[in-house]
């Protein structure tokens, strides 16, 4: 009986924790990334961030995608996590949807 009760209350508390949790995702401008190496790091960096479930960074707009908890982390911690690092992250993160689409409406 005492095991039913401990993984119904392990249950009920990682249920309550992961139904707070939502995932975002979001652009982050960094001019840094202009190669191969620089774009690796980035990602590295990012992903190392806990909360940070998967980034991807695009060359070509100097863009890095970043999916995310935000109960578990926000921007600010990427940015600081960069900042560590030497590398700036320009302008205001742009709000994606779910598969990574700008969400916002021109």
């Amino acid at each position: 009986m005492k095991i039913y009760l401990s993984v119904i209350t392990l249950f009920l508390f990682t249920s309550v924790q992961s139904a707070d949790a939502i995932e975002k995702a979001v652009k982050l401008y960094i001019p840094a990334c202009t190669s191969s190496l620089v774009n690796a790091v980035v990602v590295g960096i990012l992903e190392d961030v806990p909360g940070v479930r998967h980034a991807r960074v695009n060359g070509m707009d100097s863009a890095a995608t970043v999916f995310f908890d935000n109960a578990t982390t926000s921007i600010a911690e990427m940015r600081k996590a960069l900042g560590k690092a030497n590398i700036a992250v320009d302008g205001e993160p742009v709000p994606l949807d779910a598969q990574g689409r700008n969400s916002v409406r021109q």
